[in-house]
């Protein structure tokens, strides 16, 4: 019955094996996405429209295959990626709860920094054999598989076709709502509309969408708008101003992955994960604070609160840092407190070059970068991440180091997962359990050690407010949390029933009368500098206004279209913003002495870590830490007079270059 299915006309015409392929492979990405074969089967009767539309794209590729001569290898090498990015997609969702984005292949130059977190080194073999085992896959089918002659005129005619599909029922299957065009969760999205079309619109649905509503006089009249509502505002709750000569510091502080365990509904904790920042609440100012992200993405959080912002008008699943911001400027709150003669630091502790932040931050006028290629003496959590509780002495680094007024932004880490069923290594030995009995004992380990990580994170809030208290200068501390932790949450499970839901508190070391709202993200830098009566920037003055604009968010996609993608008629016509000339670090890398004996080379200096490297005679050389004062280098074959020179780097990326010295034998 087989072979006489095979043999028939139909099973052999052309465009019967393109359609059934395409069938097949949207069928298996289906399985992946839904990670359930009877949701994948009932798809084809409940979503036929867009299984059609998913099929068509994927034919634009596949179809193709007739321009080689061995087709069924070119068919073969054309479905892997379909189905190599849908795997990628549903191994990644096991380690984070976003889906896989086109932005996402862009960061895989540094997928390096962060493996020792996710994989142990027997996930890593398993990839290294998979690869190989692909690799000698392929060359086994490209030696069985026949030449044919070529079919060029027919492939290029079903690419057409295809092509012609997807461009003139895209629109009309938007409308009926068989696909979308705008949606705020990706992981729903997938879901619902199928895993060849999201990607596929990740891809080419980038920076800010065009507004219904915008011309020259639109902006003009909403500048004015703005001036006008800015002018009749009352700042008189404002006890200390940014232009008073006790003009407070400001501190932004973003928790990675940080909450109030207590809002677990399910879950309960022999004790509190999290005392001083439920006093904090208690205390000072705070409020909701909605994300646009759960379980990943930190770097767009830090692109709504530093630019004021919003994701919602730029395409799914899209990096502003990887795209609009690589190579333009933009008003932000360093920008915005620079008029006022602020001096701006950013500190986090993990590599400077993820989600190219060494790059981008200075488009955001950061001053000064601080990042762990410039930390000595770190602690780190089981799995690999730096601990917080380096911060504080960098944050106070940072204030004593400059002139005038700091604006400090510190990105934490030490909240990110994996989250492993294992306390060993951590502080505390919180235990988490449940009377829902649909927590396997695994998750409940895995919550066991999250709050362990959030009970470290408490204690270091605690140290730096406690040290804030007796500083001498007036400082402004915005705590909040990116984003809730990648443990398969819902909306049921927590207080806010909202899984894109975090929390703020504003603390002040003098005496401030600020009120407790509940606000966005790309709303929070606003409303601190609100407080102390800075109203520079546009964006600055939309979110202070807003509560009284009924044109609010109309007038925020408008402008956020104008800054990045058309004419900047809010500027003008002009950036007005100048990128900074970032420096890295405080600590300069110094080489105090040189040292041989019998083939082996002491160098003695300051502030050496993991990312010191040793270049003799301009050759790399390696190297082994004994202290942040102390490198060793074994090698019998250097000549009096030799150069040494040290280089703060992570990968190939320079950003500092010590003092040199000559080898002496």
């Amino acid at each position: 019955m087989i072979k006489k299915i095979k043999n028939s006309k139909l099973f052999k015409n052309k465009i019967f094996q393109l359609v059934l392929f395409a069938f097949l492979i949207n069928f298996v990405c289906d399985i992946l996405i839904q990670r359930s074969l009877i949701d994948a089967f009932m798809r084809i009767f409940t979503k036929p429209l867009n299984v059609l539309f998913n099929m068509a794209l994927i034919c634009l590729t596949i179809s193709l295959c007739g321009l080689f001569k061995r087709q069924k290898f070119a068919l073969i090498m054309l479905s892997f990626p379909w189905l190599g990015i849908a795997i990628g997609n549903f191994v990644l969702q096991f380690y984070r709860s976003a889906p896989l984005a086109f932005v996402d292949l862009q960061l895989i130059f540094y997928v390096q920094s962060v493996f020792n977190s996710y994989l142990s080194i027997f996930d890593v073999i398993l990839i290294a054999l998979a690869v190989v085992a692909v690799a000698v896959l392929f060359v086994i089918v490209f030696k069985k598989c026949k030449k044919n002659d070529r079919f060029v005129f027919k492939s290029l005619s079903y690419f057409a076709v295809s092509l012609l599909f997807v461009l003139i029922f895209k629109g009309p299957f938007v409308r009926i709502n068989a696909l979308s065009d705008d949606y705020d969760n990706l992981t729903i999205a997938y879901k619902e509309y199928g895993f060849p079309y999201c990607f596929v619109n990740s891809m080419i649905d980038r920076d800010v969408h065009e507004p219904d509503k915008y011309s020259s006089e639109d902006i003009r009249d909403c500048i004015v708008r703005l001036d006008d509502f800015i002018l009749n505002k009352s700042y008189e709750n404002v006890n200390v101003s940014v232009d008073s000569d006790d003009a407070p510091n400001v501190i932004f502080l973003q928790l990675e992955s940080f909450m109030d365990c207590n809002y677990l509904l399910d879950i309960d904790f022999s004790s509190n994960p999290n005392p001083f920042f439920s006093s904090l609440k208690e205390n000072y100012p705070h409020g909701s604070l909605a994300v646009p992200t759960y379980g990943a993405g930190t770097a767009n959080v830090e692109f709504e609160v530093m630019t004021g912002l919003s994701l919602d008008y730029f395409g799914p699943g899209e990096y502003p840092y990887m795209t609009v911001l690589r190579d333009q400027t933009s008003e932000s709150v360093c920008f915005n407190l620079k008029e006022h003669n602020y001096y701006s630091t950013i500190i986090h502790n993990n590599r400077a070059s993820f989600y190219d932040r060494d790059n981008v931050f200075a488009n955001m006028g950061y001053d000064r970068y601080v990042s762990s290629e410039f930390m000595v003496d770190l602690e780190y959590t089981p799995v690999g991440w730096i601990k917080d509780k380096c911060l504080e002495y960098e944050i106070f680094k940072a204030l004593e180091k400059s002139p005038g007024k700091d604006f400090i932004y510190t990105i934490s880490v030490e909240g990110h997962g994996q989250y492993i069923g294992s306390t060993e290594g951590l502080s505390s030995d919180i235990k988490a359990s449940s009377s829902d009995l649909s927590y396997s004992e695994d998750l409940l380990n895995q919550y066991a050690y999250y709050a362990n990580l959030v009970y470290e994170m408490d204690l270091f809030v605690k140290s730096l407010v406690s040290s804030l208290e007796e500083y001498d200068e007036n400082v402004m501390l915005v705590i909040f949390g990116d984003h809730l932790p990648n443990l398969g949450m819902s909306d049921e499970d927590v207080y806010f029933n909202d899984v894109y839901m975090s929390e703020y508190v504003i603390y002040t070391n003098y005496e401030a009368d600020i009120e407790s709202k509940d606000l966005a993200t790309y709303q929070l830098a606003s409303y601190a500098l609100e407080n102390i009566a800075c109203n520079s920037g546009i964006i600055n003055k939309l979110h202070q206004t807003r509560e009284f604009n009924n044109n609010y968010e109309d007038d925020l996609h408008m402008l956020e279209y104008d800054i990045f993608e058309n004419h900047k008629y809010l500027w003008g016509g002009s950036n007005p913003y100048i990128r900074e000339d970032m420096e890295f670090g405080y600590n300069d890398l110094i080489i105090n002495s040189v040292s041989y004996n019998e083939g082996v080379i002491t160098i003695k200096g300051e502030n050496f870590n993991e990312c010191t490297r040793v270049y003799i005679n301009k050759s790399k050389e390696d190297c082994v830490l004994i202290d942040k004062n102390t490198l060793i280098v074994y090698n019998d074959k250097v000549d009096d007079g030799d150069i040494i020179l040290l280089k703060q780097m992570n990968g190939a990326t320079v950003y500092s270059i010590s003092n040199s010295l000559e080898i002496k034998k």
